[in-house]
């Protein structure tokens, strides 16, 4: 997933047609925000299957997929049905850049999917994938 968005940064980049840079910056935010969501849902059965039964797993799996795990308190909220004191060290490590962008990058998923102008520039969703990858990094360190 991450090698994926990697690439279409990387091709959006190389487009000399500036307009066609902002379809895809368009673009790669939607995909990086469903990344974001799909990996700590990743991350949450992956622990999940090693440490219980299938039955748990599914439940758990099925949980955050549900429930939504597409913001900063989502996530926390998740980590802390595991684990209270996992939640409260993951809340001290993630930084305001990393809670920021995900934000952002929300609001600008949000725009997009139902119609309104987003002006988000490839430059911008670059960094806010720098953030979230790195906000991914953490919670998955936590399992």
């Amino acid at each position: 997933m991450i090698k994926d968005v990697d690439a279409l940064l990387d091709r959006a980049s190389r487009q000399p047609d500036l307009e066609v840079q902002s379809d895809y910056a368009r673009y790669v935010a939607v995909r990086v925000c469903g990344l974001s969501e799909q990996a700590v849902v990743d991350i949450v059965t992956v622990y999940a299957s090693t440490q219980s039964s299938l039955t748990v797993t599914s439940h758990i799996e099925k949980r955050a997929s549900r429930g939504g795990v597409g913001s900063v308190s989502q996530i926390l909220d998740l980590v802390g049905t595991f684990s209270k004191d996992m939640r409260k060290q993951l809340e001290s490590e993630l930084t305001e850049s990393e809670k920021s962008a995900l934000g952002s990058l929300r609001s600008q998923r949000h725009l997009i999917a139902h119609g309104g102008q987003s002006n988000v520039s490839l430059a911008q969703v670059r960094e806010y994938f720098s953030e979230i990858r790195s906000l991914l990094t953490r919670v998955a360190a936590k399992f």
